[in-house]
């Protein structure tokens, strides 16, 4: 197998805008849930303390998932995050370019043993064709030869008969 490919897929992303906001939305999350049990423990004075623990988490938990990810179908470990944006990944068409070139690997293996083994069974082929005909050209000269004995009566003295020559009119 291609070392490209990978075993288990990657987790797709259309844009590394879709990326950012799945970031953004993750934290927003995480800020609220981070608020409301502060609020209920009373202890809101402690958030400026932990805040900066829970951006740690946060961009932690993103460079955790990044080797899982592909964005616009490149990995992302690969995306510089201030390049511009490019135009989307087609990752049907990238299936179908992967197939093909699967299904052309199988047809190049299957051509390569067809020309080791088909030169010796067509040569195998035609001297058995050759050999029966040997065998029928044989057999019709034997025929032709024992019918052209009995075929024309000859007198005991090896001259034609004359009834046989003589024209009817």
């Amino acid at each position: 197998m291609d070392p490209a490919r990978e075993d288990l897929p990657r987790v797709s992303i259309e844009t590394l805008q879709d990326w950012r906001r799945m970031k953004h939305n993750y934290e927003s999350a995480l800020l609220q849930a981070f608020e409301e049990r502060l609020a209920a423990s009373g202890l809101t004075h402690e958030r400026e303390a932990l805040l900066p623990y829970i951006n740690e988490f946060v961009s932690s938990t993103f460079q955790i998932a990044k080797p899982n990810v592909r964005i616009n179908g490149k990995n992302s470990e690969e995306i510089d995050e201030e390049e511009e944006e490019m135009e989307p990944f087609d990752e049907a068409l990238d299936r179908r370019i992967w197939s093909l070139s699967d299904q052309r690997l199988k047809w190049d293996r299957e051509i390569g043993s067809k020309r080791q083994t088909r030169p010796s069974e067509v040569a195998d082929m035609i001297h058995e064709l050759l050999e029966r005909q040997r065998e029928d050209d044989e057999e019709v000269a034997g025929t032709i030869a024992a019918d052209s004995e009995g075929l024309v009566e000859t007198e005991p003295d090896g001259t034609f008969p004359t009834s046989c020559c003589k024209n009817p009119q």
